[in-house]
């Protein structure tokens, strides 16, 4: 017949096998979360990049025609005023040849 001592080591040891049990349930269970919440954030991120690069071509579009319509209005000025462009244009250069030779 088994000592009292005995029976609570007995009842130890299964109340640990038990824990141990439980413990690798609960971390995969974490582990399994863990991977959602990555896989979830993953996705955002994506999402947020995808409407971000659209953002950015829709603005580098306005940009480009605000150019080409500035570019067509400077051309337009030149060719109505050619006397008053060279004369500015030969301002502009000697202002910053002097900028430049002031060292």
């Amino acid at each position: 017949m088994p000592s009292k001592t005995q029976s609570q080591t007995a009842d130890v040891k299964a109340e640990l096998e038990t824990l141990r049990a439980d413990f690798g349930a609960l971390a995969k269970e974490v582990n399994s979360l863990v991977q959602m919440q990555a896989a979830a954030a993953k996705e955002g991120v994506s999402e947020r990049a995808s409407e971000l690069q659209s953002a950015s071509q829709r603005e580098l579009d306005r940009l480009g025609k605000a150019a080409t319509a500035s570019v067509e209005e400077a051309e337009t000025f030149v060719k109505s005023n050619p006397a008053g462009s060279v004369a500015g244009a030969a301002a502009v250069g000697f202002a910053l040849g002097a900028l430049l030779a002031r060292k």
